[in-house]
């Protein structure tokens, strides 16, 4: 970072009372080395330079609705765009500094067949860490194949955000199904918002519409001791009712939600 004498300033609004401080560094999230663990069957490993062509596809069958949108995941269509953006593992003493995004994919052990994969983004200064995306492939997601392949990932990406440096992760859920809705609040994120057509996304043919996500968040390691209390907040009374009102829910067990029959 470009250092400042900031000697002569002072904050607009002095916070940080209710919460530790420290020096500000230089800060840096690396893409870690993780061990190729097995669990139910499956295993994660790094994406490589021959992955591209089919791992493009798998997200063609099993995540069209990115076609077609700007949001900053749109890349993971098309081969010819992977070399410049995801973290490969034929580049990985360079890539898994420099580059944004990291792709893992996830191995069925009896076949070697890629099965599942997400797709994580970084902010280096922020120490903040988001899960963009996922998917399964369409042979694989019922039932309790399913269950346990979002199981292994989730696991997968706790070690992974704790071993990368990072402090602070989001992730969404989709408004289509809530089954991942109530997996990411089962294995401990916090609901922050929903955030109404935020998203274009493909609809078949040439046609999209604006979809709809819930925002997540969760704090690595102990992070939450930076992070400034609600007492020092300065809130508009519906705001605080609405804070207020996420804290009950996030504090309470999730519902499991009903199934199609």
């Amino acid at each position: 970072m470009k250092r400042l004498d900031m000697g002569k300033y002072s904050p607009f609004t002095e916070l940080g009372k209710t919460c530790l401080t420290r020096e500000i560094t230089d800060k840096k999230v690396i893409w870690p080395i993780m061990n190729e663990e097995a669990a139910a069957g499956f295993r994660h490993r790094r994406l490589r330079r021959t992955d591209i062509e089919g791992i493009a596809e798998l997200w063609r069958q099993s995540y069209p609705e990115v076609y077609g949108s700007t949001h900053s995941q749109s890349w993971i269509l098309y081969p010819d765009e992977y070399e410049e953006n995801v973290a490969l593992e034929d580049n990985w003493e360079e890539d898994c500094r420099k580059k944004k995004y990291y792709m893992p994919v996830m191995e069925e052990v009896a076949t070697g067949k890629i099965v599942s994969s997400i797709v994580c983004t970084k902010d280096d200064m922020n120490l903040q860490l988001q899960l963009l995306i996922g998917f399964i492939h369409p042979e694989y997601r019922q039932g309790k194949t399913g269950f346990n392949i979002m199981s292994v990932a989730n696991e997968y990406l706790d070690r992974m955000a704790e071993a990368s440096g990072a402090e602070y992760m989001m992730t969404t859920a989709t408004t289509s199904h809530a089954i991942s809705q109530y997996l990411v609040r089962l294995w401990g994120w916090s609901i922050a918002g929903i955030f109404p057509g935020e998203v274009t996304r493909w609809s078949g043919g040439n046609q999209e519409y604006r979809g709809c996500r819930v925002y997540f968040y969760k704090f690595v390691g102990n992070a939450r001791q930076y992070a400034t209390k609600p007492e020092e907040w300065d809130l508009l009374p519906e705001i605080r009712q609405l804070w207020d009102t996420l804290e009950e829910i996030n504090n309470s067990e999730p519902q499991i939600p009903e199934m199609d029959s």
